[in-house]
């Protein structure tokens, strides 16, 4: 590991974060590292550590020799580049894995004055600022960051009560939420929300470091169980949400440190004694994959520490011993991105490197062919981040130096287009049929497969049906009435159209539907309604939304609003449209025959 790296973690002195996985949509394997940039040419690496996915964009901390550690960004697109120096120069001026909250972007700097302090970073305004000076003449270090309840809670410290639980609710200041160790610190860490609580790890100063929980309905904390009686504590690590329990590694004296389970009420139980006896399996790195938990340990049989899985029944096994033989291959890391299970782990041959579990055997990713691809020494940025962009980490192909690779998410498949289920009917040769004779009528639109009609319960024949256009035959002998439903199956369901003809009462003397047609045209003003019968014999309606406008005789040849066409007479009436629906119907003999509906434009 870059001395760099070790020495900055030293510094601090904070434990390891555990990794909070996130589970991604289903999709085709994608197993494919790639180098994001090589942002320092050559040997030197960024040594980029673990980030978070804002609107669209990975935001991370990494290193340049002009600028130190700093915030920076990846689009999906172009190489990454610096948000913002911070801490002016080569000064470094952040360091934690940031969290997205309230659409906004938190971690932990320092601006060369202040100390390492809680900032966010506003993609609204590009700019990152710190949020509030909680140790006024040192720093802080807040560390931990869990959305709980829409607030932010992290481990802190004042200057005066030690690192403690603080909240912060995105816009009044953040405070301590309890003082649970008065004289020194506490210590909390490992936040994990469980049954709408907060659990964590912390010791009150009398009973060492033990399962905690935060219940923001009352606003305390407190102690789960002494489960390691006295001021040794028990240390829980790695709390996991898994089978509807708390699952977490932990420590007593009769079994070593071994996994234990919570069930939110009563007492923590030693789930699995994996390594018999009061030695340790030591299990870390805790992580749901495919409903199992999965995680590192050993149980004393010669295998070394290797992958392990647990499910709901109890039942413990071992995944696969992945260096052979008794020497370990320390799995670590691990996570979860679509549908494998990711984790570093060293062959005893290919260095340690990238592995990937899929549910039947892990493979390595041997990203440096010569040495190790992967950073072998624990330091943050290992730290696997499996995001919607992707699963990112930390790599070397051995002539680079640690940079940012990623997987990147599978392609998805092409989208079948859903079948049609909008109305199929859009347009009409005719809306009244005849009560005489079988008649037929033309729809043109969009057109669906399987289709059969039918009107008031009686079988229509599909004449044509393709792409564009819908011929029906409809029998003879229908019942007389306006505003008739017409029923159309098809393999993508039933549409109703309703009112969708009119059927005359006829004595089957005249063909009135012969030829005729009607139509609308407007200006945007006034529209024209036109009305043909080449039979000459009827009377002729038109409505504005249900009244009467004028009616005369197509016969009539003399009548002013009548005029010629292909030696056929078109009767013409001129309406002035009014805000709003106008609906406009005509009507033959008292049946209407064509209707609209016209909303002027503006």
């Amino acid at each position: 590991m870059n001395s760099r790296i070790r020495n900055w973690a030293s510094s601090l002195a904070i434990a390891l974060i555990a990794l909070q996985i996130t589970a991604l949509p289903s999709s085709a394997d994608n197993q494919t590292p790639t180098q994001i940039a090589d942002s320092i040419p050559g040997a030197g690496g960024s040594e980029p550590l673990r980030g978070a996915v804002l609107n669209g964009k990975y935001y991370f901390t990494a290193y340049d020799p002009v600028n130190g550690f700093e915030l920076r960004v990846y689009d999906g697109t172009n190489p990454p580049s610096l948000v913002q120096d911070i801490a002016t120069g080569t000064t470094w001026g952040s360091y934690s894995v940031p969290i997205v909250f309230n659409d906004k972007l938190y971690f932990n700097a320092t601006d060369g004055t202040n100390g390492n302090e809680l900032w966010v970073y506003d993609d609204g305004t590009g700019s990152a600022t710190m949020v509030q000076n909680i140790h006024p003449t040192g720093s802080s270090y807040p560390y931990g960051f869990t959305v709980f309840n829409n607030k932010l809670y992290f481990s802190a410290t004042n200057g005066t009560d030690g690192y403690e639980l603080w909240v912060y609710d995105g816009t009044n200041p953040a405070t301590m939420v309890q003082n649970i160790h008065p004289t020194q610190s506490s210590s909390p860490e490992s936040f994990t929300v469980f049954n709408n609580k907060l659990y964590f790890s912390a010791t009150n100063g009398t009973d060492g470091s033990e399962l905690w929980v935060y219940d923001d309905g009352t606003g305390l904390a407190t102690m789960v169980q002494d489960i390691r009686v006295g001021i040794g504590g028990s240390q829980p690590q790695y709390l996991t949400v898994f089978d509807n329990k708390l699952y977490f590694s932990a420590y007593v004296v009769a079994t070593g440190r071994e996994l234990w389970s919570y069930d939110g009420t009563g007492s923590a139980t030693n789930a699995k004694d994996i390594k018999l006896g009061s030695s340790s399996s030591t299990p870390q790195y805790l992580t749901v994959f495919n409903n199992k938990l999965y995680f590192a340990a050993d149980d004393g049989g010669g295998q070394g520490y290797e992958l392990w899985s647990y499910d709901s029944t109890g039942s413990v096994n071992l995944v696969q011993d992945i260096n052979p033989g008794s020497n370990p291959s320390y799995p670590s890391y691990l996570g979860v991105f679509e549908d494998n299970l990711y984790f570093a782990a060293y062959d005893g041959t290919n260095g340690t490197e990238l592995w990937v579990y899929g549910g039947t055997s892990a493979t390595v990713i041997d990203i440096n062919p010569t040495g190790s691809g992967i950073d072998d020494m624990e330091g943050p940025g290992l730290q696997l981040a499996t995001t919607s962009m992707g699963l990112f980490f930390t790599g070397s192909d051995g002539t680079t130096g640690f940079e940012l690779w990623s997987i990147a998410p599978a392609p998805a498949p092409a989208a079948t287009p859903a079948p049609y289920t909008g109305p199929l009917l859009q347009e009409f040769s005719s809306r009244t049929l005849d009560v005489c004779t079988p008649k037929s009528i033309t729809i043109t639109g969009v057109r669906l497969s399987g289709v059969t009609a039918s009107v008031q319960g009686k079988s229509v024949t599909v004449l044509e049906n393709t792409a564009t256009k819908l011929v029906l035959a409809f029998p003879a002998g229908l019942t007389p009435a306006q505003d008739v439903d017409l029923v159309i199956n098809s393999s993508s369901g039933t549409l109703t159209h309703q009112d969708a003809f009119d059927i005359p009462a006829d004595t089957c003397t005249a063909d009135l539907s012969k030829g005729r047609w009607t139509q609308l045209q407007s200006d945007g003003k006034t529209v024209k309604m036109y009305a043909k019968d080449p039979i000459g014999d009827g009377k002729i309606q038109f409505f504005v939304d249900g009244e009467e406008i004028a009616w005369v005789n197509a016969v009539d040849e003399s009548d002013p609003k009548l005029s010629f066409a292909s030696s056929y007479p078109y009767l013409v009436r001129s309406v002035e449209l009014k805000p709003g629906k106008n609906r406009f119907e005509i009507k033959l003999d008292g049946v209407r025959v064509w209707r609209a509906t016209y909303v002027p434009k503006g």
